[in-house]
């Protein structure tokens, strides 16, 4: 008995060699193999394989790969165990191929759930189309060419298959003050199409102007493995920027302010552009401040406290309790090229002006004459600005936050 089954195995292995050793290598059908293509989906855009002989259920693997001399590509269609069960896909199934350039293509061939595959057929060339609008991203309707109402309003891209990661550009229309910036999602893979205009304030270009119109582009680029499994991935370039859109900013958000002891502060990475951070607090009706007259400081109750300490003794050094009003005013703020500095009340002593940027960096020291200073940040990006007002003893006696924006034409 036992030999008798070893004789039925060692025959049906020599059947299924047998029958392998007989499998016809195929290729592209004559029409698509040398084929100029015009389209990346639909008739036009349409990629074919022989039908072999034999085999009721069948599966197959489509290899695409460069001509020597061009840049390196490989992508496989259809899985190396499992293949897939269609003979046929399209162009725009090959992730990250390039615009009217020359490829390689081969194809094989095995019986469903056997293991051995044909050998690879015949080499075909195929070229493929022009760079397609269909492949390009851009904003979507209705928030292409429309007035966003929210700076924090989600707006959706056009999506696209394959997609690994998109970024966005903005840029000023001609006439207007000059702005171009460009933010790219973090996450990577499955990633979110959308992003807000809050992800264009406080860039290296400076910040989006309210009620002001840009123009808005975008890109993506896409991956694919050169087999699945067990091939390599490889991240493609950013294709061309997609239809540019027009898109309107909304009024100026509001500076608001909470008072309160409790809260904390939340950071998540957000699927887009930037790492956000929320924080909350739980009001109360009244609170107490401990204040510190040798060093000037002042406390608020509470766990949170302000990211800013304004000293509140004006020099005579006579108030135990902080002074209500600010000893100076600076306006206009916001300002798009010069603001002035003034005390409240007329003052008879020396001060001196000290201006940070958003990051501590010091960028210029004056002496208020005349109980007037004027502040010149034309040739300064967009941004906030911190002055810091001492006295002759180098003690703090206020603290201002300046804005420059982007002039209106």
């Amino acid at each position: 008995m036992r030999f008798n089954s070893l004789i039925f195995s060692l025959i049906f292995v020599l059947s299924i060699s047998t029958f392998h050793s007989q499998l016809t290598p195929i290729k592209l059908i004559p029409a698509h193999c040398g084929k100029v293509y015009t389209s990346w989906t639909g008739n036009q855009g349409f990629l074919k394989a022989e039908t072999p002989v034999g085999a009721f259920l069948k599966r197959y693997q489509i290899k695409v790969f460069n001509l020597p001399g061009n840049p390196v590509y490989t992508q496989i269609r259809g899985n190396m165990f499992w293949g897939t069960s269609n003979n046929s896909c399209f162009l725009m199934n090959f992730a990250n191929l390039s615009c009217n350039t020359t490829y390689q293509v081969i194809v094989r061939w095995k019986p469903a759930f056997t293991p051995t595959w044909s050998a690879w057929g015949d080499t075909c060339l195929i070229t493929t189309a022009d760079c397609n609008p269909d492949m390009l991203v851009k904003v979507k309707a209705p928030w292409c060419n429309s007035v966003v109402s929210d700076w924090y309003q989600e707006i959706p891209l056009t999506a696209q298959s394959y997609k690994y990661k998109y970024k966005v550009k903005v840029n000023n229309i001609p006439g207007n003050p000059f702005y171009e910036d460009s933010v790219e999602s973090i996450q990577t893979g499955n990633v979110s199409n959308k992003f807000s205009l809050d992800q264009f304030q406080n860039t290296p270009s400076g910040s989006l102007s309210p009620n002001t119109t840009y123009e808005v582009r975008a890109t993506w680029k896409a991956r694919h493995y050169t087999q699945v499994p067990f091939g390599s991935l490889v991240i493609g370039e950013w294709r061309p920027y997609g239809d540019v859109c027009y898109i309107t900013t909304p009024e100026p958000i509001p500076d608001l302010m909470v008072l309160g002891s409790a809260g904390t502060v939340f950071d998540s990475a957000s699927p887009w552009f930037i790492n956000y951070s929320v924080s909350y607090t739980v009001g109360e009706a009244v609170i107490h401040d401990v204040v510190n007259t040798s060093n000037n400081d002042m406390l608020t109750q509470g766990f949170q406290q302000p990211s800013e300490i304004i000293v509140v003794t004006p020099g005579s050094g006579q108030a135990d309790m902080p002074t209500q009003e600010p000893l100076f005013t600076v306006f206009p703020n916001p300002t798009s090229a010069i603001a002035t500095l003034v005390p409240n009340d007329e003052i008879d002593y020396t001060v001196n002006v000290a201006c940070f940027n958003a990051s501590g960096s010091l960028l210029w020291e004056q002496k208020m004459e005349n109980n007037r200073l004027l502040i010149d940040l034309q040739n300064n990006t967009p941004g906030i600005y911190h002055l810091k007002i001492f006295d002759a003893n180098n003690q703090l006696l206020d603290s201002k936050k300046l804005i420059k924006i982007i002039s209106q034409p």
